[in-house]
């Protein structure tokens, strides 16, 4: 809101004083960009703070245009003897390193992408191998309950209708294992839980 609210009142000052007081517009041009610059700054080092590592380079590059523009407010604003020649190789200063740290933040946000895709890969990875050792204890479950029903037609008739029972629950689960392609995330400790529990039960 507030680089709008300088961006709007540039605009403004610049009409309302561009032909009766250009020499007073100048002044206010140099103390407002030195606003904007300390704003830019200012808004950098809070989102370091915040977190963004990736800002550093985009910091310091307005920490030196903002220096550059204070010494030319101290000069043509507060009238410190401070020699043109100074404030013109701080804006050359100011040009070099602002190319360099604009260099930097684009190494550095390669470097970022890449390592996301890492991590991405690496996630997707163990994914994999999640789903993939669910697919084979569901594969030996259903061998196992299909054991337990050749076993189940020799006994008698609560065997028969424990297996029975057996099967609605390890289809259920059947089908969880086979959403985890779209929900890998989806409900892990209820699906070991029904794993554990069909386990020791057809187990027993």
């Amino acid at each position: 809101r507030l680089l709008f609210a300088l961006i709007a009142g540039t605009i403004l000052l610049d009409a309302a004083l561009f032909l009766p007081a250009l020499q007073l517009l100048k002044k206010l041009l140099v103390m407002m960009s030195l606003l904007a610059f300390l704003t830019f700054t200012v808004s950098g080092v809070w989102s370091y703070l915040k977190g963004h590592k990736e800002v550093r380079f985009y910091m310091l590059a307005w920490l030196g245009v903002m220096l550059s523009s204070l010494l030319m407010n101290l000069r043509h604003i507060v009238g410190l003897e401070i020699p043109q020649e100074t404030v013109h190789d701080s804006m050359r200063a100011v040009m070099v390193l602002d190319a360099m740290m604009m260099g930097l933040a684009i190494a550095d946000r390669y470097n970022q992408l890449r390592r996301s895709r890492q991590v991405a890969m690496q996630q997707n990875l163990e994914s994999a191998r999640h789903r993939l050792e669910l697919n084979q204890r569901l594969s030996d479950l259903t061998e196992r309950h299909d054991e337990a029903v050749r076993q189940a037609r020799s006994r008698d008739g609560h065997i028969q209708n424990l297996v029975h029972d057996l099967r609605q629950p390890l289809h259920a689960l059947r089908l969880n294992v086979m959403s985890l392609t779209d929900t890998p995330q989806a409900q892990p400790e209820r699906m070991e839980a029904a794993f554990a529990y069909l386990e020791g039960l057809i187990g027993q």
